[in-house]
């Protein structure tokens, strides 16, 4: 059964049943075969299926909840087994946010593997209230994201002090600084309303008596790499991003950054967990943050 939650959180993950069947060394019939079973066994639809795409349905969302609670409660299994054991082999299950688990944490998670053979991760994408909460219910075992408040004790450490920046196609018309009230005319980029980012956005604006309706906001965007791809074709537009996000862009000269009267914003992203048998994980993968 465990076997078939992964099929379908793989399906689920890539909304293809065909990628999932690659993701897995499986053929897309197999894959097929084991949906149809769990959707048999539950008496529920799990997905939508049309031509091209393919979909949780309502129920199927409240499955994948249960489904990826289930599976990392194999990998704690593991990880407390191992402990008990005195083996090496472990898994480690770490929430980030979006722009932490896309930029930041793959070098630092990689340096530590490098230095400690034998340590698995498993890795989770939220929101810093989502990532909170399955912290507080003990799905997660660390947390890497914005500050927020939470109910239980836990151990909270200062990851990185990280630049938001507006971001703009190296080489355009756009003057390397603007006046609030030129930048508030400007064709703008931002992620959508339920983004850390964007949410971050809205509280440095709040300073300075603005809000987000306030600015000419052209695109609300999933995520940074279409904000990036954007305003690479642009020679009007501009994007409100973090500086992991674009460093590479800025130091190949394909972007800069535009500097606007009276704005400089930095976030504190942090580092937190509950249990302190994690404390000398956290440690060291604090070593790696700055490579």
């Amino acid at each position: 059964m465990d076997f078939r939650l992964k099929v379908f959180i793989s399906v689920a993950d890539n909304n293809s049943f065909s990628k999932a069947a690659k993701e897995l060394s499986l053929s897309q019939p197999a894959v097929t075969k084991h949906i149809q079973m769990l959707e048999s066994i539950y008496g529920v639809q799990l997905f939508d299926r049309g031509v091209g795409f393919v979909k949780l349905t309502t129920r199927g969302e409240f499955f994948a909840k249960r489904a990826r609670y289930i599976l990392n409660g194999y990998d704690m299994l593991e990880f407390e087994m191992n402990a008990v054991s005195g083996y090496h082999t472990r898994s480690i299950r770490i929430g980030a946010s979006t722009t932490i688990a896309e930029y930041i944490l793959p070098k630092m998670i990689a340096s530590y593997i490098d230095n400690n053979i034998g340590v698995k991760f498993v890795l989770s994408f939220g929101t810093s209230e989502e990532l909170a909460h399955n912290l507080m219910d003990g799905e997660l075992d660390m947390v890497f994201t914005e500050h927020v408040e939470m109910e239980k004790e836990l151990v909270s450490t200062h990851f990185i002090k990280e630049e938001v920046i507006i971001a703009a196609k190296k080489g355009t018309s756009i003057s390397e600084k603007l006046s609030l009230e030129q930048f508030r005319r400007m064709p703008l980029v931002i992620q959508e309303d339920s983004s850390d980012l964007s949410k971050f956005i809205t509280q440095q604006l709040s300073y300075q008596q603005l809000s987000l309706s306030d600015l000419n906001i052209l695109i609300r965007s999933k995520g940074c790499e279409g904000a990036k791809s954007f305003i690479s074709n642009s020679s009007i537009a501009l994007a409100i991003l973090p500086y992991s996000a674009v460093k590479s862009e800025i130091e190949s000269g394909k972007l800069e950054s535009v500097q606007v009267e009276g704005i400089k914003w930095q976030r504190n992203l942090m580092l937190c967990y509950i249990n302190n048998d994690f404390s000398p994980v956290a440690e060291e993968l604090l070593k790696y943050r700055y490579i």
